[in-house]
């Protein structure tokens, strides 16, 4: 029986022209979105590797040159935009994906893009991931809010029951034609996607990397429709008016997809407040006061230390270059003072994002979004992944630099050359599955709560 109303429902969902409005809808915003995130993960590459590879050629040709002053010259390292930033960018707009490497600062990560990019920007906010996130979605709402109620206000909900079918029976053939629907419209766009990225980014990454995270993709997308289906159903099961089933199903996506997140991120930064800027910098500033500089006066307590370790009595004694000692000594300073502040202000922002993961509790569509992220690696955990790295080799590098000082006045292209880019490598997707998985359980709680939904309206129903 339940084989005949899905064939039934299935014809009448597919080839309704609600169902062809929908399709045409979500496949011109789909193919948009396609093109303008390929834009965005070529033009977001190509200007950060330029910026990198502009400032470290500009690194290597200095020619002659003082060490230290040569580390206060520094260059950009780009942090590397995934290929599935195509279908979610995330957060990088707001995030950055260039860092300056510098003696003695740990700077921020930074965005190169053009400050005036104006209505540019704001197109590019268009993605796969909110056509999937918040469109279909809606298009679920649209297909699924009268699938009972036009049976009860047409009076046929009395004559299928009256049949073989049952109340479950119905349920179920509507849910699997709702879902059918859906999927076909659904895998077409996203094998082409697929075949697009793959154009872009055919390595070995592809078997590792990118087919493993849109499986799981997949597989959270499919949860997710499965538990709005369920709820849309249920819904127009439970109310006997299609009106008052689509103002309840669309006050559900407006506080899920809008009101719900933005409380949210209001309310995870008063909770776990970071500081300004201006409060960050002077925090370091204050610190560094209490540490070794490395151009203020001698610590003495360093000198003496040298002198004695050489066993001479005075710095022209020395056979190495002190000022290299004292150099290295001020870098291991800052960092135990960057050490402190940065992890307090990663603690802070890796909170923000775990209390962002428990107020998923409130939206299923806050919950797959950070999910999303997490598959794409464009999420603030990989975010500050690529921070840490690139900090490490930022002292690495101040590391080699004063110990070529230590004996050399003067640095060339050997020393220079010594000096490489950082070879980033992102966490592999299981890391970001294990830093996603509290929202991959609230997931399933939202799911299993849908599916309680779905069984108590089933089992109170009443036909009136």
């Amino acid at each position: 029986m339940i084989l005949l109303i899905f064939r039934k429902e299935f014809n009448e969902i597919f080839f309704s022209k609600r169902f062809l409005i929908i399709v045409i809808g979500v496949a011109v915003l789909w193919f948009f979105a396609l093109f303008n995130g390929i834009g965005y993960y070529q033009g977001s590459n190509s200007s950060a590797q330029q910026v990198q590879n502009e400032t470290y050629q500009q690194w290597l040709d200095q020619g002659d040159k003082n060490p230290h002053s040569a580390a206060h010259y520094g260059f950009y390292i780009a942090k590397p935009i995934p290929l599935l930033a195509v279908i979610d960018k995330g957060a990088n707009d707001f995030l950055g994906n260039v860092v300056w490497i510098e003696a003695h600062n740990q700077n921020e990560v930074k965005n190169p893009a053009a400050t005036d990019a104006g209505s540019l920007l704001r197109m590019g906010q268009l993605t796969i991931g909110f056509v999937l996130q918040f469109i279909i979605p809606l298009m679920i709402i649209l297909l699924c809010y009268n699938l009972f109620t036009k049976e009860k206000e047409n009076g046929t909900i009395k004559l299928l029951l009256s049949t073989r079918a049952n109340l479950i029976d119905l349920f179920m053939g509507k849910f699997l034609a709702s879902m059918l629907s859906l999927w076909m419209m659904l895998l077409p766009l996203l094998a082409f996607s697929m075949l697009l990225m793959y154009q872009q980014d055919f390595s070995e990454s592809w078997s590792l990397e990118i087919i493993p995270s849109m499986v799981y993709f997949v597989l959270g997308l499919f949860l997710l429709y499965t538990l709005l289906i369920a709820i849309c159903i249920s819904v127009s099961l439970k109310v006997n008016s299609s009106s008052i089933a689509l103002v309840i199903l669309a006050g559900f996506w407006l506080c899920g997809v809008f009101l719900v997140p933005r409380f949210a991120s209001v309310l995870a930064e008063q909770v776990y407040p970071a500081p300004t800027s201006f409060a960050f910098e002077q925090q370091i500033t204050d610190m560094r006061l209490k540490g070794i500089d490395g151009h203020g006066p001698v610590n003495e307590d360093l000198l003496k230390e040298t002198l004695d370790q050489y066993g001479v009595d005075s710095i022209e004694d020395l056979p190495v270059n002190f000022a290299a000692i004292s150099l290295q000594a001020s870098e291991e300073s800052d960092a135990a003072i960057y050490d402190i502040v940065y992890t307090e202000l990663f603690i802070q922002f890796r909170q923000q994002e775990k209390f962002l993961s428990y107020m998923g509790i409130l939206s299923p569509f806050q919950t797959f979004r950070n999910i999303s992220m997490a598959l794409s690696g464009t999420d603030m955990q990989t975010h500050l992944d690529f921070a840490e790295h690139a900090e490490k080799h930022r002292r690495a590098i101040q590391k080699t630099i004063n110990d070529f000082y230590l004996s050399h006045d003067t640095g060339s292209d050997d020393l220079w050359h010594s000096v490489g880019l950082l070879n980033y490598t992102s966490p592999d997707i299981y890391q970001r599955l294990h830093m996603a998985q509290l929202d991959v359980v609230v997931l399933i709680t939202w799911l299993l709560l849908g599916l309680g939904f779905t069984y108590y309206s089933v089992k109170t129903f009443k036909i009136v």
